[in-house]
């Protein structure tokens, strides 16, 4: 799912440098320069990456967070928290929402249950990510 995923958001951005590319060249004939363009260019591509990949941001943090917690418990099982506790700990902290493209495998499940918690809505492109992390 995270390769699938990933190769989604790879498309969609190359897609998008090459409709920029496009409009560039069909503006460059027709109206000449196109600065201002090349600065919105780089703006968008920034928000399609962060539509469809921000969601990998969330997985690092929850990763690193397991990790940390891990080596604080000195890899001990019965006392270390999962990667799943701090995904789930994110989408409280996010108010019960997720990515709109984020992988089945992240979507939070209780304790013990196979069936996802339902989400109460998506994170927009505005919405900063960064979980305080503690243990």
């Amino acid at each position: 799912q995270i390769v699938l995923c990933m190769d989604l958001a790879i498309r969609k951005v190359l897609l998008e440098q090459w409709r920029m590319r496009r409009r560039r060249q069909c503006c460059s004939f027709f109206f000449g320069d196109d600065r201002k363009r090349k600065d919105n260019d780089a703006e968008r591509l920034a928000w399609i990456y962060h539509e469809y990949a921000a969601w990998s941001r969330d997985l690092a943090l929850a990763a690193a967070a397991s990790d940390r917690d891990a080596v604080q418990t000195d890899f001990n099982d019965s006392k270390r928290k999962t990667r799943e506790f701090f995904l789930l700990k994110q989408f409280f902290h996010h108010g019960k929402q997720v990515h709109k493209h984020m992988p089945q495998f992240m979507l939070p499940r209780e304790h013990g249950e196979t069936k996802s918690l339902k989400p109460e809505g998506f994170l927009d492109e505005h919405t900063c990510n960064m979980l305080p992390v503690s243990v």
